[in-house]
């Protein structure tokens, strides 16, 4: 209680007795009945006083934490392929139900495969291992204290980072449970392709394939690629227990155009145990066509490498730096123009789009000449100040010239730019808005403009950064460069938007997320949330036809492809009650990721078992683990204390008590015939 509220109270209490003394002490009455009615009226005042000081009292407040213990159980198809899904449930169920764990840790347990999931999902189904994103997952959900995880798993990744290298903070200690055998057996397998998703026509592609041998005597066997089941490419290996991992780099003529299969295969040994792991299917298609994207610009910056770097990242576009000079010839065969920071200079290129209606990203910054621009772009102009500036990008997610639904601009910096006053004409579909000093203003920084053509306008320097910062939120730049790869299909049609848009992929594997998405817009172009969207899927070998409604996921009508078997699709997306529709067709590769491991990895597993202090445990030893985790010192609820300030008023005993002595007072009264 504060020194001025204790003030009050005092002086409270002698009122309180003032008040009594002087009402009770000169009436002729008993001296007993004067001093009972003098209390009463004592406690009755200084309730009173005490209701309207309302003075703060400290009360403390006592909680158990108890520390987190996670049980993490692989749900793959490896643990089934290996065995273990019987092992694994059975120790799943003892850590998940000892009472002892119950009682001392507050527990969690979660499933994963590419994901977390409940623990009611287990059913030994999922196609890829991600075990470092579901460890980072519970590390990013964690608190301060002392946290254990229990990893029930055979150790064999097929998707995400390497987990034995993943860094941990120190209050976090993993105990991995080996499932399935350990034992190694000879074994010759394909751990890793690389191929490109597009090919043109007529050139040549590479083809990167790992072997590696896991077994003690010398063997020579051959390695093949089959293209659409004609052998392209024969090499015979040589494996020993030193030389053991093999990488063939090689290059397949496309001849043909379409989705061809690839087969890459290493003979089998005799007796292997497993043969799954001989053989990788990969797919490419060959196209005979490229987009071709002239970056114009006079100055050296490092967007450039960013704009060549991630448009590139799709084989169908091919960028060609440019000054502002370029010749006629060299504007004709561009299909996509990118303006970097343009001056008087560019005025032959403007020229050129506003005749070809060619679609282009302008994008300006601290060297754009903007009185320029303001001329010749019409509707969009800046009167600047001689003074720098750094944007923040807001992202609009009623953008709706194309599906940016995937693409994050959280955590993005700012980009610079010249101080002045923006004028948009018209009405700009925005990508994003300014943020200057932490307040958003109505300005776009990143907008879509249409007057003939398609010009896209990014208002600031230094997007390098932003590609930078996807990789850092994601692990990789995919994110950032399907926004580009979206933003130059875009550009490079010139004809005007369409109503309906479908997003599918032409192979889907293992790692690719099976859906197929479709998004409707009306005669305005503003999404439309209650459209009936249907897709028919016909299975190309037997003629059957799957047909049923997209379901609204988001900003989107999403289709779950999962349940298909391997083989080659085509499909129509109808929007009923309407004449709009979309044709498509896709590949699902044969491919089992989780059956390419002859035994569980507990290597790895011993590594991030030291690496957070934790302990390997074979599934024979999880009564020992129990154990440990059940007596560990650092394991133990801790109490807590937590002060917290009440108001006098909140105590409602006080409002009773004050009712009860007035009411007294007052029967007392009555009583002796003194009212």
């Amino acid at each position: 209680m504060q020194a001025s509220s204790m003030f009050f109270v005092v002086l409270a209490v002698l009122l309180a007795f003032g008040i009594a003394w002087f009402q009770y002490s000169k009436k002729a009455i008993p001296k007993k009945l004067a001093r009972l009615l003098a209390g009463l009226r004592f406690f009755s005042v200084l309730g009173l006083l005490l209701l309207l000081i309302n003075p703060q009292l400290e009360k403390n407040e006592f909680s158990i934490e108890k520390p987190m213990l996670t049980v993490l159980a692989d749900n793959t198809e490896s643990i089934a392929y290996l065995e273990g899904q019987n092992s694994l449930a059975q120790v799943f169920e003892s850590l998940t139900q000892d009472a002892d764990l119950q009682e001392r840790f507050q527990l969690n347990s979660f499933v994963f495969g590419d994901k977390l999931g409940a623990p009611d999902s287990l059913s030994f189904d999922a196609q890829v291992s991600d075990i470092s994103k579901a460890l980072k997952t519970i590390q990013d959900t964690g608190g301060t204290g002392n946290e254990a995880i229990v990893l029930l798993t055979d150790g064999n990744q097929t998707l995400g980072a390497d987990y034995s290298f993943l860094n941990f903070r120190p209050n976090i200690t993993i105990y991995p449970v080996v499932i399935g055998d350990t034992t190694k057996v000879d074994d010759l397998s394909i751990t890793n392709v690389n191929v490109n998703t597009y090919a043109f026509l007529k050139n040549k592609f590479p083809v990167e394939a790992t072997v590696v041998y896991s077994g003690e005597e010398r063997v020579q066997k051959e390695f093949t690629i089959r293209l659409d089941n004609t052998i392209v490419y024969k090499e015979s290996l040589n494996f020993s227990a030193q030389d053991n991992t093999k990488t063939i780099n090689t290059l397949i003529a496309a001849s043909r155009v379409g989705v061809k299969n690839l087969q890459i295969s290493i003979a089998t040994l005799t007796q292997e145990k497993n043969t799954a792991n001989n053989t990788r299917v990969a797919a490419i298609e060959v196209i005979d066509e490229k987009t071709k994207v002239s970056l114009v610009s006079d100055i050296k910056h490092p967007d450039l490498g960013l704009f060549i770097k991630s448009i590139e990242a799709n084989e169908q576009r091919k960028v060609t730096v440019y000054k502002s000079g370029m010749a006629d010839s060299q504007m004709e065969e561009t299909d996509v123009f990118i303006l970097y920071q343009p001056t008087n200079a560019f005025k032959s290129v403007f020229d050129h789009i506003k005749k070809s209606g060619a679609g282009c990203l302008i994008v300006t910054g601290t060297q754009t000449d903007w009185r320029f621009l303001s001329q010749i772009a019409p509707g969009v102009s800046k009167t600047p100040f001689n003074q720098y500036e750094e944007i923040l990008p807001v992202k609009n997610n009623g953008f709706s010239s194309f599906d940016i639904s995937a693409f994050s601009m959280e955590g993005f910096p700012p980009l610079n730019s010249v101080l002045g006053e923006l004028s948009v004409e018209g009405k700009p579909d925005i990508l994003a808005y300014q943020n200057i000093k932490g307040t958003t203003l109505e300005s776009p920084l990143f907008f879509i403009k249409e007057d003939g053509a398609k010009k896209a306008y990014l208002l600031g320097e230094n997007v390098w950064k932003w590609r930078v910062q996807t990789y850092r939120n994601t692990g990789s730049f995919e994110s950032f460069d399907n926004f580009v790869d979206q933003l130059m299909l875009y550009l490079t049609d010139n004809q005007r938007k369409e109503r309906l848009n479908v997003r599918y992929e032409r192979l889907y594997g293992p790692e690719v997320t099976p859906v197929i998405s479709a998004a409707f817009f009306d005669k305005s172009y503003r999404f439309v949330s209650d459209a009936s969207v249907m897709i028919s899927i016909t299975d190309e070998k037997t003629a059957t036809i799957r047909s049923f409604p997209m379901l609204l996921t988001g900003t989107n009508y999403t289709a779950d492809i999962a349940d298909l078997p391997a083989g080659n699709y085509s499909f129509i997306v109808t929007v009923e009650n309407t004449n709009y529709s979309k044709k498509g067709s896709f590949k699902v590769l044969d491919f089992a990721l989780e059956e390419q491991f002859t035994s569980a990895n507990d290597e790895k597993l011993l590594q991030l078992a030291e690496s957070t202090g934790g302990t390997l445990v074979y599934k024979d030893g999880v009564s020992e683990l129990t154990n440990l985790l059940s007596t560990d010192s650092k394991y133990v609820p801790i109490q807590k204390t937590t002060k917290i300030k009440v108001s006098l008023i909140d105590f409602r005993w006080l409002l009773l008590f004050l009712v009860i002595t007035l009411a007294v007072e007052w029967f007392v009264l009555k009583y002796n015939g003194l009212l």
